[in-house]
């Protein structure tokens, strides 16, 4: 069965406060109840399931023993969606036969279970006290609420528990939001992106340390509007997530990892949020304050990327042959800069204020499919969409070589959005068009983007040249030298453009 519940971390010092919340007094069905659950966490000695994304645990609860088998987790906010395969045993020992008569011939998990039978030992352990809640809202939905304080297990090690979860046992996924979002406004909450046994086995094994990048949408033929604006709203979150939860971990053993590449696609997971959320705005419009709180997370992320920008990306164009003395010290004092920047970022981060807007995000996106906003389907709706953005690129084409730096920037903004709605709407799309066109905007893209870091850095050098005049000769070499740069580029530009106009020409 698929199980899907929200998950939110909690300090222990405010369990009092959630226990006499007035929603858990209103919608309870009865008096919370405490059991001590004891769990055992199973794979190989190589971790086949872990890697596979699957869990086969073993539980004690009170004299009785459950096995269950979880696989497929994806998570968005707090919210993680799983297969789920659950049965009884006798005594304190798996018994795969059983699991494998629940799951269907020939599925995958079936077969790896009959490969690691009998290289199988408990390797994560589990053991906190979990309190229930039986939830009822006034519109029928039927939801598990139970807090958990305890601890993760694996070898010496320990891990504290103190985590919420939501699970939805009957009715609408909505209900799982408005639920959360009720207990966020008046608690200091956060989104807990990991499971209890991911959290464990990441003990047992080097965790993989890359940037998350943005991922294609899911989407099937014949999806309806307020379900396409849900799994565009989750791929994006998903991004945001994903890179903060990886600037927010200890750094791993082995070579240093790329910061600055996560604080990026952090960056980058928010701009195409914006973007999605402006392409809705005609017919589903967010309200106001939670657009302002995703403005305000750009604007935390935004300055640690430009001086990183700066010091690792555009002051390293310059042939090394070429550079004057005290280059090297800029570059440094410029990667300086963004660490400090991206550290600020980090600490100004708030976990609770962020599980509020994107748990209000995604609730406002569910809630769509109540009052579906879309007059018409939304393939017909997308070609719509497109049209008027690929019309406003090549108005503002016109202008791309003899025009102002202010201009060429309208017409980056422009390509941007057009290339995140086709990336957003590829599966409604032809797909070899759909390619040419990403192609030739991307190409577009990046002769602007070098455009834009030149003056960015420009404004830059000249604040870090005033904190350092020490740094003013290699600095005013620099700003010289950038000015040559992007003359040079805009000469060039036309090259980048023509694909592009080919594109627009054919729809």
């Amino acid at each position: 069965m698929l199980e899907a519940e929200i998950k939110l971390l909690i300090d222990p010092a405010d369990t009092s406060r959630l226990k006499s919340h007035p929603l858990l007094a209103r919608l309870a069905v009865k008096r919370p109840y405490t059991r001590l659950l004891e769990n055992r966490y199973y794979d190989t000695a190589d971790l086949a399931l872990a890697s596979q994304g699957a869990a086969l645990r073993l539980r004690r609860q009170g004299s009785r023993w459950l096995q269950s088998l979880k696989a497929g987790n994806t998570h968005s906010a707090g919210l993680h969606l799983r297969q789920e395969w659950e049965t009884p045993v006798r005594r304190a020992a798996l018994d795969l036969g059983r699991l494998g008569l629940l799951l269907e011939p020939g599925d995958p998990l079936a077969q790896t279970l009959q490969m690691v039978a009998g290289k199988l030992k408990p390797r994560v352990l589990t053991r906190y006290r979990r309190t229930y809640w039986n939830l009822h809202s006034d519109r029928g939905d039927v939801i598990e609420l139970v807090l958990d304080l305890g601890e993760i297990m694996v070898g010496r090690r320990r891990l504290p528990i103190a985590e919420l979860e939501l699970e939805l046992k009957a009715g609408r996924l909505l209900a799982l939001y408005e639920v959360a979002l009720a207990l966020t406004t008046d608690l200091p909450l956060a989104l807990g992106e990991l499971g209890k046994a991911e959290r464990g086995f990441a003990l047992l094994q080097a965790p993989d340390w890359f940037p998350v990048t943005a991922k294609r949408v899911a989407v099937e033929a014949g999806t309806d509007g307020p379900a396409l604006i849900r799994a565009i709203v989750g791929n994006c979150l998903e991004q945001v997530a994903g890179n903060v939860r990886l600037l927010r971990s200890p750094a791993p053993d082995g070579p240093p990892r790329d910061e600055g590449e996560a604080v990026h696609q952090w960056r980058v997971g928010l701009r195409r949020l914006r973007a999605a959320l402006k392409l809705f705005a005609p017919i589903a419009p967010l309200p106001e304050p939670w657009a302002a709180e995703i403005r305000l997370a750009a604007d935390r992320v935004g300055p640690a990327r430009d001086w990183d920008v700066l010091g690792n990306v555009t002051l390293a164009l310059l042939p090394q042959a070429r550079r004057p003395p005290g280059w090297e010290a800029l570059q440094a004092a410029a990667r300086e800069r963004a660490q400090e920047l991206r550290q600020g970022a980090l600490a100004a981060f708030e976990p609770a204020r962020d599980a509020r807007w994107q748990l209000a995000l995604l609730a406002w996106a569910l809630a769509l499919a109540e009052h579906n906003p879309f007059q018409e389907t939304p393939e017909a709706w997308a070609r719509q969409v497109l049209k008027g953005l690929q019309g406003r690129l090549a108005k503002r084409g016109r202008r791309l070589i003899q025009g102002s730096d202010e201009e060429r920037h309208r017409v980056r903004i422009a390509a941007k959005q057009l290339r995140y709605a086709l990336e957003f709407l590829a599966p409604m799309l032809d797909k070899n068009a759909t390619r040419r066109h990403l192609r030739a905007l991307a190409g577009l893209q990046e002769a602007l983007g070098q455009l834009n870091d030149a003056a960015v850095a420009d404004g830059l050098l000249g604040e870090l040249t005033a904190a350092r005049p020490e740094l003013a000769g290699p600095g005013n070499f620099a700003r010289g030298w950038l000015a040559a740069f992007a003359q040079a580029r805009i000469a060039s530009l036309e090259e980048a453009w023509a694909p592009v106009v080919r594109d627009l020409r054919r729809r």
